[in-house]
């Protein structure tokens, strides 16, 4: 997986240490919330990311397969498996603005231009003390969608944005 935090560095975390602070990043990751460490909660964020895919898979005309509204009904069941395993509130509502907002930092690296300050605003606001640890998520997810056969350029979008993202926060 892209987000391995044991000895060996991930793809993902490789990345990142070319564009992050990596003692800030560290302290964030391993500060907990409550019982759980932030890093354990993104793991298990990362698990559940796309669990509601089944659920919202269409086909267009073009034979496209979408999964739209994956990650807002993905929230919500994440919220219902977190609960069902007696995690605090504030992790449960951690894990589920990770599930919630996974798919934003990509989505603002793809655009033709950066992000207006109103939607870095909007980001910020939504994603919380969160915000660190998608842009991690950003760079996993991107590598994770081809593991070993993903080369550099592929997620040179992703580590942009995660890289504005960390300067911003």
């Amino acid at each position: 997986s892209g987000l391995e935090m044991g000895d060996e560095p991930s793809i993902a975390s490789r990345q990142l240490s070319s564009i992050a602070n990596r003692q800030s990043l560290f302290s964030t990751l391993h500060s907990p919330i409550t019982s759980f460490s932030r890093a354990a909660l993104l793991r298990y964020a990362a698990l559940l990311h796309d669990c509601a895919k089944p659920k919202t898979v269409s086909v267009d005309a073009d034979g496209r397969i979408h999964f739209y509204g994956h990650e807002a009904l993905g929230a919500e069941m994440s919220v219902m498996r977190s609960r069902a395993l007696r995690l605090s509130g504030d992790e449960t509502a951690f894990v589920k603005t990770l599930v919630a907002q996974h798919m934003r930092p990509n989505q603002m690296a793809r655009m033709p231009a950066l992000p207006t300050p109103r939607a870095w605003y909007r980001f910020f606001r939504d994603a919380g003390d969160a915000a660190p640890l998608l842009a991690l998520f950003a760079i996993a997810d991107c590598t994770g969608k081809r593991g070993d056969a993903t080369r550099e350029d592929d997620c040179a979008p992703s580590r942009r944005i995660a890289a504005l993202l960390l300067e911003r926060y």
